[in-house]
């Protein structure tokens, strides 16, 4: 298989005290997804791509475990602003460190390292 499309790994918060939490965890990481989109990159939301799971931690571990495969299809991660409260974005981040995935803090880090490979490749044109 060809693949002509950078794949980039949305990561943040799901969880939440309430359903109301996870509902706007959803919605943010949707948000984050269209614009990784718009920068003509193909968005992985887990969010919206791991079909929902019990509460028990073996459950919950499992969710994690399809996650870590999802990523090694991914050319790269961005984090949510508030991927530091979610302790599974955080697993999510030291996963990716260690498969070697690049990890953009924010999505403005994201567009600095696709500016900057496009003036690289108008160089060498």
């Amino acid at each position: 298989m060809n693949r002509t499309m950078e794949v980039i790994y949305v990561a943040g918060p799901y969880s939440g005290k309430a359903p109301e939490d996870v509902y706007r965890n959803i919605q943010a990481a949707i948000a984050v997804g269209q614009q990784v989109r718009a920068l003509g990159l193909v968005p992985l939301v887990p969010h919206t791509a791991i079909l929902p799971t019990g509460t028990t931690e073996a459950e919950y571990e499992a969710a994690l475990a399809e996650c870590f495969e999802l990523m090694t299809r991914c050319d790269g991660m961005v984090l949510m602003p508030t991927w530091r409260e979610s302790p599974g974005a955080v697993r999510e981040c030291e996963y990716a460190e260690r498969f070697g995935l690049e990890v953009f803090e924010c999505l403005e880090d994201l567009q600095e390292a696709m500016a900057l490979v496009a003036e690289v490749a108008d160089a060498g044109e």
